[in-house]
C-alpha cells in the first residue's frame, strides 16, 4: 500500500493540511472567548439576542448546544459524501463514527457559555455552506474539480453489513496490515543481514583452485 501511494503520488496528510491550518485559529478563539466569558466582560452580559441575551452563561433551554450538534452532524455527513468515504475500506465504520460524534459532543457543550456556542455554530454554518457550495456541478466544473459519481447501492460489490460486522472486519484488516508490516520489516532485516554476513560455504572444495586428480587403483 505504501509503495502504491508513493508511486501514484498520494498522501493522506494533504487532506489534513487545511484543518490543521485552521485549528490554531479555532483553538485561540475558543479559549479567548471562554476567558472573556469567565471574567466576565461586561459588554457580553447584554450582547446576546433572542433568548440568550447573556453570553457569559450557558443556554438555559439547551437550544444552542442542540444547534451546534446538528450543524456539526450536517457538516460531517455532507463532507463525508463529498470526500467519497464510500470508496474506502472502512467507509461504513467511519460514517458511524461521524454520526456518533455530535451525540458525544452534545453533553459537553451543554454547560458552555453562549458566546462559545455562537462562535461554534457560526463556524459550523460556514463550513456547511462551503461544503454544499462545492457540491454544485457548475462550481466543480469552474474549479476543475471532478464530478461526484453516485452509484446505486444494489450495484456495489460491497454491502452494508452493519456496525458490529464492519467493526470486526476493520479490526481484522488492521491486524492483517500489522502482520504484513512486521513480515516486511523482518524480511528487510534478513536481507540486510545476508548482505553484510560472509558468504556461506556450500561446496566441499574451493572451485578457484585446481584440485589434483587421483587415479583409482585397480
Amino acid at each position: 500500500m505504501t509503495s502504491f501511494m508513493s508511486e501514484k503520488g498520494l498522501n493522506p496528510l494533504k487532506q489534513l493540511m487545511v484543518p490543521m491550518a485552521m485549528a490554531p485559529i479555532f483553538v485561540s478563539c475558543f479559549f479567548g472567548l471562554r476567558k472573556m466569558a469567565n471574567l466576565p466582560v461586561e459588554s457580553m452580559k447584554t450582547g446576546g439576542m433572542l433568548w440568550f441575551t447573556d453570553l457569559t452563561v450557558c443556554d438555559p433551554y439547551y437550544i444552542l448546544p442542540l444547534i451546534t450538534s446538528t450543524t456539526l452532524w450536517l457538516t460531517l455527513e455532507t463532507g463525508a459524501d463529498s470526500a467519497r468515504l464510500s470508496s474506502s475500506p472502512n467507509s461504513h465504520l467511519m460514517k458511524y463514527v461521524f454520526r456518533a460524534l455530535p451525540l458525544i459532543v452534545f453533553p459537553f457543550t451543554m454547560n458552555f457559555p453562549a458566546a462559545l456556542l455562537c462562535y461554534w455554530c457560526s463556524t459550523n454554518a460556514v463550513s456547511l455552506l462551503q461544503v454544499t457550495f462545492l457540491r454544485i456541478p457548475k462550481v466543480r466544473d469552474y474549479l476543475n474539480i471532478e464530478q461526484l459519481k453516485n452509484h446505486k447501492a444494489d450495484s456495489l460489490p460491497k454491502k452494508n453489513k452493519g456496525f458490529i460486522k464492519d467493526a470486526k472486519e476493520a479490526w481484522t484488516n488492521m491486524k492483517i496490515t500489522k502482520q504484513l508490516e512486521e513480515r516486511e520489516r523482518f524480511d528487510e532485516q534478513m536481507y540486510k543481514r545476508a548482505g553484510r554476513a560472509p558468504i556461506p560455504k556450500t561446496y566441499k572444495y574451493d572451485p578457484t583452485k585446481v584440485q589434483p586428480i587421483q587415479a583409482k587403483q585397480k
